[in-house]
């Protein structure tokens, strides 16, 4: 249904950050064995120009991780190792959206070969925010930053204890609450995080 809904979206009524998801979403169903052929990116080159921070990231992270046209040129790369601070997240600010920004720019870095400084220190970010999302209930959070240090080969202090506080907490319908709150509701991100082969909750 899915890969039926994309084909009838028009690349060329949506904005660049919309042009971002879409791919993603074709991307994924062909990581997953459902045939999708490749979305038409009219304009695509001029996007590099006008995309968010973490449209950006994403953007990069298609590219080198899914061969997806055109390949990344050095300044936005450039552009994307820029807004890293000295603490080894990105951007500005704090919470959710700064933390999405973070995970995903470390994550282009590691697939399209970024300086390995900056990637090491983007790393070493997301290690130091484990103990702060599991605090603080942060499902999703925690669950996509052990997925993505996994993937990239990161030793991961106290993994097991963070994937036991996830599964104790996935819900009995089989979801997982975005953040773990009294009455929270099963989130389609975060569940679909459950998913991943990259983090060994099968069992669950």
């Amino acid at each position: 249904r899915t890969a039926g809904l994309l084909r009838q979206l028009d690349p060329a009524n949506l904005d660049c950050g919309q042009r971002v998801n879409l791919r993603f979403i074709a991307a994924f169903l062909r990581l997953g064995g459902v045939p999708m052929e490749r979305l038409k990116q009219p304009g695509a080159g001029d996007c590099s120009h006008n995309t968010t921070p973490l449209d950006l990231a994403s953007d990069l992270y298609l590219r080198c991780r899914f061969g997806e046209p055109p390949p990344p040129q050095a300044r936005e790369l450039a552009r994307l190792q820029g807004l890293q601070r000295p603490d080894g997240g990105f951007g500005w600010g704090s919470g959710p959206q700064q933390f999405y920004l973070s995970s995903h720019a470390v994550f282009a870095l590691h697939a399209c070969e970024g300086a390995q400084q900056a990637l090491r220190r983007g790393q070493s970010y997301l290690l130091t925010q484990l103990p702060r999302m599991q605090r603080l209930g942060f499902n999703d959070g925690l669950l996509e930053a052990l997925l993505m240090l996994r993937e990239m080969g990161v030793a991961i202090p106290g993994e097991a204890e963070y994937l036991e506080h996830i599964r104790a907490r996935i819900r009995a319908d089989g979801s997982l609450c975005r953040f773990e709150h009294p009455g929270c509701r099963g989130d389609w991100h975060a569940s679909a995080l459950l998913l991943a082969p990259h983090v060994p909750l099968a069992a669950a």
